[in-house]
């Protein structure tokens, strides 16, 4: 896969896999803790054994993001969005700090985006 679809109830989100990886650290440095992920429905109806899940964000298993998590998430972007630079930085992708990558109107709206959409609540990687 390259990218996660994030399903909520009221629609999608999508990240390239670099990314969603990136947008992650970002919101551990503004203080989320990562609760993990959990086994739903979804997963159950797939063969495969769940018991010994990991709650790892980083696959293609229609894994849920509870509640208090994806607030969570979205507080911690929340408040990085205010040191995110509004205007691009002009550096190469590898140069650029967690904060310079949103930098710019085009990707700070994106993150600002995805806040809402984390302010929904629960939603599903896939």
């Amino acid at each position: 896969m390259s990218h996660y679809d994030l399903t909520n109830i009221k629609g999608e989100y999508h990240f390239v896999v670099r990314d969603w990886h990136k947008v992650l650290d970002l919101a551990k440095e503004y203080g989320w803790i990562p609760k993990g992920t959990e086994v739903n429905r979804i997963m159950k109806s797939f063969a495969g054994h769940w018991d010994n899940w990991d709650g790892n964000y980083f696959t293609f298993d229609n894994q849920l993001v509870a509640e208090e998590d994806a607030k969570n998430l979205a507080k911690a972007l929340r408040a990085a969005l205010k040191d995110v630079p509004k205007k691009r930085v002009n550096k190469s992708l590898d140069d650029m700090t967690l904060l310079e990558l949103w930098s710019g109107s085009k990707f700070r709206q994106y993150i600002k985006g995805f806040v809402l959409f984390c302010e929904e609540g629960l939603f599903i990687i896939r």
